[in-house]
């Protein structure tokens, strides 16, 4: 129930989004775990990036960096939390080229360290 719940409103969304902001999403979750920027991606669905920037933040309400950042957060929680793996390896599995800049923005999302999620999480699966 949960998963039809889940489809039938990200397929609402995506209906009411401009083809290229789709486009683009579909692109991001495809290729998220590979370090890009933004003229990569506009030159790869074939708009400028100053237009895809502009009528993304638009429409979603994010940066097209935030909305990569917050994917590849969700992402690397999974994998610390439910594979093992170190933050560095979490860091570079996820698509981010630098770890301090991971460990930055996972702080900055979440308001914990990656260390400090991962020791939680895995106290939590303890008890």
């Amino acid at each position: 129930m949960e998963l039809s719940q889940e489809y039938f409103r990200t397929c609402s969304i995506s209906q009411s989004l401009p083809g290229p902001v789709v486009s683009a999403r579909e692109w991001i979750k495809n290729h998220y775990f590979l370090p890009f920027d933004l003229p990569e991606l506009a030159a790869a669905i074939g708009y400028s990036a100053d237009y895809l920037s502009s009528l993304f933040k638009r429409s979603m309400g994010i940066s097209i960096v935030r909305y990569t950042n917050r994917l590849r957060i969700k992402t690397a929680k999974t994998l610390l939390s439910n594979y093992g793996v170190s933050i560095k390896e979490a860091a570079f599995s996820c698509g981010f080229s630098d770890e301090k800049y991971f460990m930055k923005m996972f702080k900055e999302q979440e308001g914990i360290s990656p260390t400090q999620y991962k020791h939680s999480f895995s106290r939590r699966n303890i008890n």
